[in-house]
């Protein structure tokens, strides 16, 4: 968990996300799914995102930009744990005994500054060993990726401008309740935390 918002700017949120991987994976953790969110280069929001079973983790991420876009959210990273192989094998290396597939650090870098939204994916490999772990300089960006997770990310962004006339006082406030309550390690800027509370006076 984190004491604080880290102030790094938007060019190097992927910088500061596998620093985040590198320390869990020192302490011989999976790393933890993070999102980071801003207003242009400017820092709002810091999220170490709820657990989550596999193939929810686009609900875990609409939970959290049910808030960050309204207070202002235009750019995004976001780091997942995974696994990946070939493309050239139609099928999984994954038996009952063994799961053969790299070990990734899967990032997402989101950019809705300009539209149709900018979606990019880097997949970092990840090799273990008995000494320890390090990067696999093997394993490059990815391009081409379909994912129902790059399409919300994508759709959100785009749509960003009628997602935020729709949003009442109430309603944000009402989200920033259920993002804690879910579990979200939330981290938010001075400036984010001002136009949060704007909202929360309701009544």
């Amino acid at each position: 968990m984190l004491d604080a918002l880290p102030t790094v700017p938007f060019s190097q949120g992927t910088h500061l996300l596998r620093s985040f991987a590198a320390e869990d994976l020192d302490l011989g953790m999976s790393p933890q799914p993070t999102l980071l969110a801003y207003e242009g280069e400017r820092a709002l929001a810091t999220v170490m995102l709820r657990p989550f079973a596999d193939g929810e983790v686009v609900e875990a991420v609409l939970e959290v930009l049910g808030l960050l876009l309204p207070l202002g959210t235009d750019r995004l990273v976001l780091s997942l744990p995974g696994r990946a192989w070939s493309a050239l094998d139609p099928i999984a290396p994954v038996t009952a005994e063994a799961d053969l597939r790299q070990r990734v650090l899967l990032i997402c870098v989101a950019d809705g500054t300009e539209l149709p939204a900018a979606v990019r994916v880097e997949l970092h490999g990840i090799e273990l060993a008995a000494e320890g772990w390090r990067w696999d300089a093997s394993v490059g960006a990815a391009e081409e990726v379909q994912s129902p997770l790059l399409d919300v990310l994508r759709l959100l962004l785009d749509a960003r401008g009628r997602l935020l006339d729709t949003r009442t006082d109430l309603r944000i406030a009402t989200q920033y309740g259920r993002v804690l309550l879910r579990g979200h390690d939330l981290h938010l800027s001075a400036l984010a935390s001002e136009r949060l509370e704007e909202h929360s006076r309701v009544g």
